[in-house]
């Protein structure tokens, strides 16, 4: 529950590993609780120092290894500022970034991070901290950097976004403020070796004068961090909300894109292994045609002539020709060439009613001979025949099924596209920052590997085009050119 504190400042911490938070929460703990460097008050444990303050609860673990994060789980601190009781500050540590256990460990972190300011209503800033004597940004911290700029919305970073630079001061900072995602409001640094050293050495009055040089600069840096977190306005959380459950919808989306995509390569790889057979069963039908007339039995059979006729394929069997001698130029079964043809009237065949769909040509006629085999032979001929009508109706049945749900696929593809695209744009009202690229690069190489299974070639360039102009539209530098307009996708 939000407290009722008549003044209430909520900080949140993030840094990467090795950035000096805990370093932060105990500078603070001393700074509100009057410590100094031979009372030092201890919230967090160091290499050197245990803790003074029970108040706090902690979930430091490796304190000596700086090249993992040593927060855990997210940790709230707060304090009454002794100059004014109506003021509470309270400022949430999270794990740090950019860990050794790599981008898992940092994906786990930030899911805690999400969750920690999803409890909480309103945030007075959004710290980064981050050890300003790193000369250069690795690849790792890069990474992580873009994995918290695609959770944090506009109206949290505009106008509440800090630096806080450790281990260095103003002018021996190398980290600069242009590396991050957005430019803060303010930014601070601080030096502080108290916590970092050995208690012994200040028995020495050259390091002990030092320390106090760096501890007088770095409550000097607090004072002026608070100040600026009191001018800065209480931002509600709501679209830090909003963007975790457009992030969850594009996610299911595209989970489904992928898996639509999937059964679209097996459908199709069904459909064309059904034309082949159906084809092949076509073939047989015309092999073998057989009459019986007059108790005589006779072979109709087809034999090859110098011209192409033209044929339907539900009255070829009874050797109909609907235009003999077709002059027509007919190379391909799947235009519309024969709706040319003399036979047709429209889109229907004069001869047999039949649409011109339904028609091809072929340079055969049939013949009726006396059979030259046995009646057994014939038997075994007639049984073939029987057997490739049934397998053309089973085929041709198969087709029609795998063609509907074809159809009704490519339908799922084009919503779910139009979805995406829909939460893409609230997505980029609500962060304009958000790497898109980088959220669902993983999905995309998915589908990609799924359309190259795709045996039919114009299905699978299809589907490749389609995952193209997705990329295009999770593309920051295109998305420049069309921010605010809509880009509807689809497979037709």
């Amino acid at each position: 529950m939000e407290s009722t504190q008549k003044n209430e400042f909520k900080i949140l911490l993030l840094g990467m590993t090795g950035a000096g938070k805990s370093t932060l929460i105990n500078q603070l703990t001393n700074y509100f609780k009057g410590g100094d460097p031979q009372n030092l008050k201890i919230a967090i444990p160091t290499e050197y120092l245990d803790v003074t303050e029970n108040e706090f609860t902690h979930s430091e673990k490796d304190i000596g290894d700086e090249s993992q994060s040593k927060t855990r789980e997210c940790q709230a601190y707060s304090f009454i500022d002794s100059k004014n009781h109506n003021d509470k500050f309270t400022f949430i540590d999270t794990p740090g970034l950019s860990d050794v256990d790599g981008v898992k460990q940092d994906e786990k972190n930030i899911e805690k991070i999400i969750n920690i300011v999803l409890d909480v209503e309103r945030l007075s800033a959004i710290a980064i901290v981050a050890n300003g004597t790193e000369t250069r940004f690795t690849s790792a911290m890069k990474n992580a950097l873009t994995q918290l700029s695609n959770n944090l919305p506009d109206t949290l970073i505009n106008d509440n976004l800090l630096l806080i630079l450790t281990k260095c001061r103003k002018n021996s900072a190398s980290l600069k403020r242009d590396k991050f995602f957005a430019k803060p409001k303010e930014e601070i640094h601080m030096d502080n070796s108290a916590f970092c050293s050995d208690p012994q050495t200040l028995e020495d009055p050259e390091a002990l004068s030092d320390t106090e040089r760096d501890w007088k600069k770095s409550n000097n840096s607090i004072e002026k961090l608070l100040n600026t977190i009191k001018t800065m306005p209480s931002i509600p959380t709501t679209n830090f909300k909003e963007i975790q459950v457009i992030k969850n919808s594009m996610k299911i989306e595209i989970d489904k894109l992928s898996r639509n995509i999937d059964i679209i390569q097996k459908v199709q790889n069904k459909l064309d292994e059904s034309l082949e057979k159906r084809e092949n069963a076509s073939n047989i039908k015309k092999k073998f045609i057989y009459y019986i007339e007059n108790d005589v039995i006779y072979t109709k059979k087809f034999v090859e002539v110098d011209y192409k006729n033209t044929y339907c394929s539900n009255h070829m069997d009874k050797g109909i020709i609907c235009h003999k001698n077709c002059g027509v130029e007919y190379e391909d079964k799947n235009t519309n060439d024969l709706q040319k043809c003399f036979c047709m009237l429209g889109n229907s065949c004069k001869e047999c009613g039949c649409g011109y769909e339904r028609h091809f040509q072929w340079n055969q006629e049939l013949k009726t001979e006396l059979p030259p085999e046995t009646a057994e032979s014939l038997v075994i001929n007639k049984n073939q025949f029987k057997e490739a009508i049934q397998d053309y109706q089973k085929h041709s049945s198969d087709i029609i099924v795998h063609e509907k749900e074809l159809h009704e696929l490519d339908s799922k593809v084009d919503n779910s596209c139009n979805l995406i695209d829909e939460n893409r744009q609230k997505l980029r009202k609500l962060c304009a920052r958000f790497n898109f690229v980088n959220e669902f690069q993983e999905n995309i190489d998915i589908m990609k590997r799924c359309a190259t299974t795709i045996n039919n070639s114009e299905r699978g360039d299809k589907i490749m085009n389609f995952i193209k102009k997705l990329e295009q539209l999770f593309d920051d530098r295109s998305i420049q050119s069309e921010r605010n307009t809509f880009v509807k996708i689809t497979l037709n």
